[in-house]
């Protein structure tokens, strides 16, 4: 098993005010797009088609599609939110935004992935991708 530098923790409800932050500094529309995807509009086809069978396994699929499609969005508005992110990575590691903006290029990628695969994470933005049904 891996070392890794961090812990994380899910997002709290706290936490998503910075999380809105750190979206709105990217741009509402270039994350609405996220949701607009046809590989999103598909998965969803599919999962209406079977009826609700392995539902919660493809909601799942479709909340890291979407998180996944997020993530691309925000690295490459990565400069304008810098700040709101090493804020946000730092509280959900218990770490101080010093220290994230210090760790090596491939440890911070790793973290990125990391929080992307967090449940509460994918929750969040499947929770957002019904508001914009």
């Amino acid at each position: 098993m891996e070392n890794k530098a961090y812990i994380l923790r899910n997002p709290k409800a706290d936490d998503i005010f910075l999380m809105f932050r750190i979206l709105t500094k990217v741009g509402v529309k270039n994350i609405k797009q996220c949701f607009e995807s046809d590989e999103v509009r598909n998965a969803m086809k599919l999962l209406a088609a079977n009826a609700g069978k392995n539902g919660e396994a493809e909601l799942s699929n479709i909340g890291m599609l979407v998180a996944v499609d997020v993530a691309c969005v925000i690295m490459e508005h990565l400069e304008n939110a810098k700040k709101d992110i090493y804020a946000f990575l730092a509280r959900l590691s218990d770490q101080n935004e010093n220290g994230i903006a210090k760790m090596n290029a491939g440890d911070f990628a790793d973290m990125l992935v990391d929080v992307i695969k967090l449940e509460g994470f994918r929750d969040f933005f499947m929770r957002v991708f019904a508001l914009f049904k």
